[in-house]
């Protein structure tokens, strides 16, 4: 990366990272799970002295990850890595490792700034950061669509199409988030949805104002005359106010994401916020990480001593 070009990069990098870290300081839980026993026998490997046994394990790890635990359990392997690689102050492994911790890393703040992370140790990954760094973004904002258009057919009695979105478990994942955002128990609106979805398929209707009908030898539209409730309504004015703010919700992140000028940059540019670095520090904080137990033993972190 050439002169010009760092000094353009940095500030703009200490800017997208200024928001990020009020989400990522929200409590990390510690992994509690039996690991598989491929998994114990990549875990058995780790030597601290070798910071690159922590990436080839955390990478597998991730790669076989079946559930949140095991993804955790990957995470705090490259998070320890980044840690003693840090300390031996090897760049071009530690920016590896914030890598690897950004394509399992569920939250899309802390994956941009992992990404942010790895260009500030090691710029030579610039094109990479190019196009990886808001992937993450990318996708969650296709997901957010897909969700507000599977309640939108829950609502109006499509029970195919909203079925077919909303069994999806990245799609339910971003609805509860937006539900606990609204302040609704997740529970709750997930039992809404299935019930709406049941409801549709019993209703001959199906949210329609006309249906067609066959009857000696012809075919005609006909108003129908037995819908299970108005089009576009829900079981209740509750759940219906529930759905449309839940859409609102998920609309509105997306066109959050998807504006001509990210919200951060534009932060920086009217300097509302101040500048701040993503550090290896901070994740050691934001994954509770303690380096002096690097060994994996028994189902938890233990010192190497």
């Amino acid at each position: 990366m050439n002169l010009n070009c760092s000094k353009i990069l940095y500030p703009l990098l200490c800017a997208c990272t200024t928001l990020f870290f009020v989400s990522m300081l929200v409590g990390f839980a510690s992994s509690q799970t039996t690991p598989s026993p491929q998994s114990i026998k990549l875990l058995s490997k780790l030597d601290p002295d070798e910071p690159s046994t922590y990436l080839r394990a955390g990478e597998e790890l991730g790669a076989r990850a079946q559930s949140d635990q095991d993804r955790l359990l990957a995470i705090e392997t490259l998070a320890v890595g980044l840690g003693i690689a840090s300390r031996l102050d090897d760049r071009e492994l530690a920016a590896s490792l914030c890598i690897a911790l950004s394509s399992v890393e569920s939250n899309i703040h802390r994956a941009s700034a992992l990404w942010d992370l790895a260009l500030l140790l090691d710029p030579s990954r610039y094109a990479s950061w190019v196009i990886h760094r808001d992937a993450l973004v990318e996708l969650q904002t296709a997901t957010r669509a897909r969700a507000a258009q599977g309640l939108y057919a829950a609502r109006f009695h499509d029970p195919q199409t909203a079925e077919s979105i909303l069994s999806q478990r990245s799609v339910r994942n971003i609805i509860t988030e937006a539900a606990t955002r609204a302040g609704f128990t997740p529970n709750t609106v997930d039992r809404l949805i299935d019930q709406l979805i049941e409801s549709a398929k019993n209703d001959p209707c199906k949210g329609r104002v006309f249906v067609r009908q066959r009857g000696d030898g012809q075919v005609w539209w006909a108003a129908c005359t037995d819908p299970h409730r108005p089009i576009g309504a829900s079981t209740s004015d509750e759940s219906f106010a529930q759905l449309i703010q839940l859409e609102l919700i998920l609309l509105d992140e997306q066109s959050l994401s998807s504006d001509s000028m990210p919200w951060d940059s534009v932060s920086y540019f009217e300097q509302t916020q101040p500048s701040r670095d993503p550090s290896v520090s901070a994740f050691m904080t934001i994954y509770s990480i303690d380096l002096s137990k690097p060994i994996w033993k028994n189902g938890s972190w233990v010192s190497a001593r």
